[in-house]
């Protein structure tokens, strides 16, 4: 298959300059056509963080204890993210995904984290950090799940 560029898919040109020529292909479907599936992800990942937070709000609310309800919130939350990034992005349920799908998630874990501590050596407040490094981190975590995760014949 011919290798697309960023620019040939129909995103705002802000955008375009900002997204390596390679991440057009992770755009695509396996016939070269466009996919919604990054658009899904970003959908269902919206509707996992109401989900996450509301479960983390109950806990504290029900416990008192942030460390409980952070915990709960994890771990209830990762299964909810499965079946709904399975399903409603990837068409999966396949449970013998979720090994990865966990792996994935410890995967961004690290990167995010060690990418906080650089920011923070480097002066910027965490809070600020984690909003810039929000898009890496949603696109590490696109790629992880469309091909390592959910890949097709896996």
């Amino acid at each position: 298959m011919r290798q697309q560029s960023t620019t040939s898919l129909n995103l705002p040109p802000w955008l375009r300059k900002h997204l390596p020529a390679r991440l057009g292909l992770a755009l695509r479907n396996e016939n070269g056509e466009r996919s919604g599936d990054f658009i899904r992800f970003v959908l269902v990942g919206v509707l996992n963080t109401l989900f996450g937070y509301g479960v983390f709000a109950v806990g504290i609310l029900t416990t008192g204890d942030h460390r409980l309800a952070l915990m709960a919130a994890n771990v209830i939350g990762v299964g909810f993210n499965f079946l709904t990034t399975g399903r409603l992005v990837f068409g999966s349920q396949h449970i013998h995904r979720l090994p990865l799908f966990i792996g994935g998630y410890i995967v961004c874990f690290i990167v995010n984290l060690e990418a906080l501590e650089l920011t923070h050596a480097a002066g910027i407040p965490s809070l600020l950090a984690q909003v810039l490094l929000l898009p890496i981190m949603v696109i590490l975590s696109f790629i992880i799940n469309k091909f390592i995760v959910f890949r097709r014949g896996n």
